[in-house]
């Protein structure tokens, strides 16, 4: 798998670039782009992706709502190789796989 880039963005959503297979809660497999934007604010009509709805709901993100609650060592992306993304915008690692 290539590797992928997930974006916090302040206040929006997840930009996720790179191929990845997203799949909802029953297994089926949505279509996705090389650059895909999540939504993070739940507000979304469009879950799992962004509409954005969180300019319109004035969506604050954590890291912003509470001081210091970011990560300084990471800053705003971080790099991930095998991830599975949910429909609610929520994500989980993946193990490696052997080899």
């Amino acid at each position: 798998m290539a590797d992928v880039k997930i974006e916090a963005r302040p206040n929006g959503p997840y930009v996720v670039t790179g191929s990845i297979e997203l799949c909802d809660t029953n297994g089926n497999v949505l279509p996705t782009q090389e650059r895909t934007v999540l939504c993070r604010c739940g507000a979304s009509t469009k879950k799992p992706f962004c509409d954005g709805t969180h300019s319109k709901i004035g969506f604050q993100a954590a890291a912003q709502a509470v001081p210091d609650s970011a990560d300084k060592s990471c800053g705003r992306s971080w790099r991930a190789h095998q991830v599975l993304i949910c429909h609610d915008g929520s994500y989980n690692r993946l193990p490696r796989r052997p080899g």
